[in-house]
């Protein structure tokens, strides 16, 4: 890998790492303080403030990095249509949030949804400044920028909680972490919008980035589907149990995939002439990946209990199988976002709303099925975990060959050894749950028999990725 590239990915993971650590950390104490119930309510209100997300932003970020040429007005340009969108989407949900209340039958879902829709502004305007950064591959700055405004909000949501605020606390918290990272990046970026608006730029910012924001309305809906159906057909309670069993796997990986995935996206579409070094690249970004992602993912499946049980607390207990299932489902989830990653900085942003249509009509129709048959959360998210590996195989790697000629099933043969090596070290750990000990010695126990055995056994059977992987950490140039 590129010294620059390397670069950016370590300042990327320190951004989406610092990131993930600091809400982790206000997450937790939130979850210590509250009652499950609180986190049903938000998981429905999430769906539908990061479907107004999707929609203000309109895939104008993507559309800018993925340009060969950009100036001021085209940041402008996207600027001031992303906050257009912003306001006319907020007044819908004004308008509309008695309707949802009253089909939840929660009467204060009508304040929280008014009160929480307002984070639109703020992210349409931090969508356009993160992507001036990605653009740059500048992650030290965004690093910095980000750090700081999930630690200012994280004090503001815990402090309320302790003052007996509840779910308002959770609210509150939600929009003073869009704010201050509003109050953060116009700080840092030297980039400010001018009063210009082109409509020839528009128009070409939003022909490639209208089907980025589809796919990612398209996302959302199915992400959050669950989450709408199993607040309707079950309880609260029962959803905030499904919602934070979903909610720390999806933290703790998105740290690595979105890491991964800002520095990928630029890097791959400034490559996207010279097919050869592309697919080489992919070979090297997915063998790292997978070497990093998949045993992170399955240690956790590994000592769900007791890390949920130490960090939130027995209440927390039901959620450990919803947990695990997500985490299993995740150790698969680097083929998707490098071969995602391609067909858009290839320039295919239909192939990538396409597939994700088709994603979304399969795990609808399964997840869907599971929660109003049987309203079981635990079935729903066996399905869940089941659609995603489904999807990943057979739908997202599906074009790869056609695209750049490194296809589905030889990236596959490829990961063998690392998944065989994950699941050898998974099985030595997990016998250690039985020794006799207390949650956390036995937590300590198997986090160092797993990295011991999976390393030990990485550098003799899994050579060639053992040395990208040192590589990708500067600790031994190439060919040396």
């Amino acid at each position: 890998m590129a010294a620059g590239l390397k670069t950016s990915l370590f300042w990327s993971f320190m951004e989406q790492g610092g990131a993930s650590v600091i809400g982790m950390i206000v997450q937790i104490a939130l979850a210590r303080i509250l009652a499950p119930e609180a986190f049903g309510i938000m998981a429905i209100l999430l769906v539908f403030t990061s479907i107004m997300d999707s929609v203000a932003q309109s895939g104008l970020g993507s559309s800018l990095i993925q340009r060969s040429k950009v100036d001021d007005d085209s940041y402008s340009t996207a600027f001031w249509l992303s906050g257009g969108i912003a306001l006319l989407l907020y007044i819908l949900l004004f308008v509309t949030a008695p309707l949802i209340s009253s089909f939840y039958q929660m009467g204060d879902m009508t304040s929280y949804l008014r009160i929480l829709g307002l984070t639109v502004f703020f992210n349409a305007f931090n969508s356009i400044q993160r992507s001036y950064l990605q653009r740059g591959l500048d992650f030290k700055t965004l690093f910095k920028a980000n750090f700081l405004g999930l630690l200012l909000s994280g004090i503001i949501g815990v402090a309320c909680a302790l003052l007996g605020f509840g779910i308002w606390a959770l609210v509150i918290q939600s929009l003073a972490q869009g704010f201050c990272a509003c109050i953060t990046l116009l700080y840092f970026v030297p980039w400010k919008p001018k009063a210009v608006f082109k409509k020839a730029e528009a128009r070409g910012l939003f022909q490639f980035g209208w089907k980025i924001c589809a796919t990612g309305i398209v996302n959302v809906l199915y992400d959050g589907l669950a989450e709408l159906v199993i607040g309707k057909a079950c309880n609260a309670t029962q959803l905030g149990y499904y919602s934070q069993g979903r909610k720390y796997p999806l933290q703790v990986i998105r740290v690595l995939t979105n890491a991964i995935s800002n520095v990928i996206f630029p890097t791959f579409s400034k490559m996207k002439e010279d097919i050869g070094s592309l697919r080489s690249l992919i070979k090297d970004v997915l063998s790292v990946g997978t070497f990093v992602i998949a045993p992170i993912s399955i240690l956790f499946c590994v000592i769900a209990e007791p890390l949920i049980i130490i960090l939130l607390t027995e209440k927390w207990l039901p959620s450990v199988p919803i947990f695990q299932l997500i985490f299993f489902a995740n150790a698969f989830l680097m083929f998707q976002i490098v071969n995602l990653r391609v067909y858009t900085s290839l320039g295919d942003s239909g192939l990538y709303l396409k597939l994700n249509v088709v994603k979304a009509l399969f795990g609808c129709t399964l997840i869907c099925g599971a929660a109003i048959i049987t309203q079981d959360i635990y079935i729903v998210a066996a399905a869940t975990s089941f659609a995603c590996i489904v999807e990943i195989i057979f739908i997202d790697m599906h074009p790869a060959k056609r695209m750049h000629g490194y296809g589905a099933l030889q990236q596959l043969k490829d990961q063998i050894p690392t998944y065989g090596i994950t699941f050898c070290s998974a099985g030595l750990a997990f016998a250690c749950s039985f020794l006799p000990l207390n949650y956390i010695l036995v937590m300590i126990i198997q986090i160092i028999v797993f990295g011991l055995s999976y390393l030990g056994m990485s550098r003799i059977g899994n050579r060639h990725v053992w040395r990208l992987c040192i590589e990708a950490l500067g600790l031994r140039k190439r060919n040396a």
